[in-house]
This record gives structure tokens, sequence and C-alpha cells, in this order.
């Protein structure tokens, strides 16, 4: 025992690590069937030589597509997995509860494996991309307390073993993105940034700011210019090797499908539909114009710890594109630089520990649909007993089902995660207890009295400018004589 504690406290990083591989293989074989049903009928339509949009059923860019190619070239040559797919006669009904998306095609334990080992390889690299930042900027002890914040996180092992979503190659491409260009290798950040972009389009709003520190970091314009043209044409040649196979087949256009349905509306949509679609729009488009404000803002803070506040406002950015309700595998690119931020300010713990509760809730509304694959594929369970769980799920309480109130507060839950960061991030929240001297720490605001030792409020003027400010301070009385 005392061995393993003396391993545990020489290499913390390979210890986290270990825990977290072992949680992530231990639940891939829970699973939604709806979302891994999609990923077989696009390995299908590969393996008939369809090609990724040859036949309906694909609707992302390409690169996850490329890596669910190479998996399967992988289990063709490799593995031989047998039957991966099994429609459930008993599950048949859920197909038909509006408000979630369900599937009785449970796909194989197997196959959960080969789509999601992938993913749990990017999980590790990027705990390592955020572990080496962080390591850089901020020192070794708080660079394993932003790996373990990434790695260990629940909503990122809940998008990687449950739904099975690319979400977390995004993330790993972004934050590579940060470190080539704090190297100065704008060319390949150039590179990472067009993967990054092309997995899930989230990344796009870092450019200003990205641009603005090649800028800010460049020695004269000619510098400057030269920097961001290395990193253009890196973009340029990525982009053009991702979609080269759709340039030549003629699927370019459907490569963008998922992009234009998400802020398009039907002709047959509802008034609601059209709401929605429109409030998301305004809302990216806010966060564009953040995003070139907060780049002309980098500008102007000159060199000094230039580094961190990349990173900070790369962490501003991407929370002000999750200001629209987002679903829960979106936010996975926000975590990494939610935890650099909380291993240099802990008051952003909060807003963690909140998103960690909702991974909880918001991605287990269809619990016990999730145990299907373990039902169908072992003796583990029954699939009578996974669907008697499910039905005791959507009990009706008033017009909602517990299964409604349960995804309802998942929701809730995630979203005021987003708006405690963004109010910690603007200051807007007067925190209790800040050590003295933290970087973005403010005064407290309960402070003990010198006489009495009991706890007492400050003035609001004193509150929120620290009792520092000189035209605030009570003069000492005159004497009268």
């Amino acid at each position: 025992m005392s061995d393993a504690f003396a391993f545990v406290k020489r290499h913390p990083l390979a210890f986290m690590l270990a825990v977290g591989i072992a949680i992530r293989l231990l639940l891939s074989p829970i699973a939604l069937p709806y979302d891994i049903d999609y990923w077989a009928l696009t390995l299908r339509n590969m393996q008939v030589g369809e090609g990724l949009y040859g036949v309906e059923g694909y609707f992302y860019t390409p690169v996850w597509g490329y890596v669910l190619g190479l998996s399967s070239l992988f289990q063709s040559f490799i593995l031989d997995m047998g039957e991966t797919s099994e429609r459930v006669a008993e599950a048949l009904f859920t197909e038909d509860i509006s408000g979630f998306r369900l599937s009785a095609t449970v796909q194989s334990i197997s196959f959960n494996l080969l789509v999601k080992v992938p993913l749990i390889i990017c999980d590790v690299l990027l705990a390592l991309s955020v572990f080496y930042l962080s390591k850089r900027l901020l020192g070794e002890e708080k660079a394993l307390k932003a790996a373990a914040l990434t790695f260990l996180c629940p909503l990122s092992i809940g998008v990687t073993s449950f739904i099975g979503m690319p979400d977390t190659i995004s993330a790993l491409f972004s934050i590579l993105t940060v470190i080539l260009l704090i190297d100065r290798r704008f060319f390949l950040a150039g590179m990472t940034f067009a993967v990054a972009v092309w997995t899930k389009f989230f990344p796009a709003f870092l450019v200003f700011c990205l641009v603005s520190y090649v800028i800010l970091v460049s020695d004269g314009r000619r510098a400057a210019m030269k920097g961001v043209s290395m990193a253009a044409i890196g973009s340029v040649a990525m982009t053009a090797a991702v979609f080269l196979p759709q340039i030549i087949g003629g699927d370019l256009d459907r490569c963008f499908q998922f992009i234009s349905d998400r802020v398009s509306v039907s002709a047959s949509g509802t008034i609601l539909d059209a709401v929605e679609s429109t409030s998301r729009v305004v809302v990216y488009l806010a966060a564009l114009a953040g995003s070139v404000l907060l780049s002309v803002r980098l500008l102007r803070v000159g060199r000094e710890d230039c580094d961190s506040k990349l990173v900070k406002y790369c962490f501003a950015v991407v929370l002000f594109c999750l200001l629209y309700p987002p679903a829960p595998q979106y936010v996975v690119l926000l975590v990494p630089f939610l935890a650099f931020m909380a291993a240099q300010d802990r008051r952003y713990m909060l807003p963690w520990w909140v998103l960690s509760v909702s991974a909880f809730v918001f991605l287990t509304p269809t619990n016990a649909d999730m145990l299907l694959p373990i039902a169908v594929w072992t003796d583990l369970l029954s699939v009578e007993s996974v669907m008697n769980a499910f039905n005791a799920f959507r009990t009706s309480l008033g017009p909602f089902t517990v299964m409604d109130l349960h995804y309802a507060v998942g929701g809730v839950l995630q979203y005021s995660s987003l708006i405690l960061a963004l109010l910690t991030l603007l200051g807007l929240i007067p925190w209790k207890s800040c050590e003295k001297g933290q970087e973005g720490g403010r005064s407290p605001v309960f402070v003990f009295s010198r006489r009495s030792g009991r706890r007492t409020r400050r003035p609001r003027f004193q509150r929120w400018t620290g009792g520092r400010s000189r035209a605030f301070r009570r003069r000492p009385r005159r004497s009268r004589r």
C-alpha cells in the first residue's frame, strides 16, 4: 500500500490519466443508441463504396468521418466483431416518443468501443496538452490541477463514453492551436485551427483573437504580416486536404448541411421554430461581435503576460458562443479553458462544479434506454427489466413526465454554470473569500472587526472598491481647538 501511495505521489499525472481511462472504458458499453446508430450507418455506407455522403446518414464535416473510417479499417484487418447491431422489438415504441431522439436499433458493445476508443485517446491527448500549456504559464502544481479538471470532468467523460460525439477532437486541436501560437509556429497553428473548425464550427469564433495575438507578439508590421500569412496558408492547406475527396466527388455542399440546418427554418416550420432559429443567429452574431471587441482589447493590453491573456480571451469567446442554450456536447470545447481558469483563479471552481453536476443529469434523461447495449449483448441485464425501468421513468407528474423534468433540470443546471462563469469573468459576483494577492481576486464581502472579533458587513462602496479608494476613505476629525 505504501508503494502505491509513493507511486501516486511521484507520478500524479500518470495516476490521474489511469483513473480517467478506466472510468471511460467501464462506461463505454453504455450508449445512446440513436447517435451510435448514425455512426454505424456511416461505416456501412463507406464499406459498400458510397463514401461519407453517397447515402444520406452523415451530416457533419468530413473530419469525424475520416476517424470512423480509420477505425473501420482497423476493425476489418485486425478484428472480426461479427454482428454489430440488432433491432429490439421491445424498444420500438421509444422511437415514437416526442421530444427525445431514441432508436430501437442497438449497437454491440464491441462497436461502441470501436467508436469510443479514438475519442478516449483524444481525451488523453487533450489532458496532456492542457498540462503542457498550464505548466508553461502557471507552473507544475496548477498544471496538474488544470489537467485533472479537464480529464476528470464528468461532462467530458459522459460525452465521450455515453454519446460518442467528436467534440473532444475540436477541443484538442483548439488547445494545440494556442500552444503552437505561443511557440511561434504559425503555419502549424493554422493547420490545427482548420482541423478544430472543421470538426465542430465553434472554434471559428476564436479567429480574431488568434490573429490579434500574432500581431501583438510580432516585431513590426512586416513580421506581423508574415505570421498571419503563414497561419492563413497553413489553414488553407489543411482545409484543402480535408475537403479534397469531397471536391473530387462533387459532395462539397453536403459537408456543411449540419451548419445550414442549424441556422435555417423550413417553410413548414412553426413560429416557435422560427423564433428559435432567429435567436440562435442573433446570439452567434453577438458572439462574433464580442470576439472582434475582445481581439481589439487584446491588441491594446501589450505584451506583458499576453500568453495567459490569450487563453483568457479564448475562454471568453467560447463562453459567449454558448450563451444560446447548447447541447451538452458543445460545452466540451469550454472545459479545457475553464479548467485553466479554475487552476489560475479558484473562483472558477464553482462554475466547474455546477457544470459537473449538470452532466450527471443532462446526459442521462433516458438512463434506462442507455443500458440497452448491456441488456441485448450480455447476460447482465434483461431487455424486459430495462424497458420496465424506462417506462417507470416516464411516469406522469402533471403535464410532464419524470424524464421531461429530469432533462429540464439538467439543462437549467448546465446553463447556470455558463452564467456563473460569465458573471465571474465580468467580476459581477462579490465572492466572500478570495486569497489575498490572488490574480483576479476581489475584496471579501465580509470582514472581521478588530475590536469585537465579530463579522461585520462592509459599506457598499468599500465592497465594490475593495476599500482601497482614497476618495471614499473617512478623514480623521479635526480638533476644535
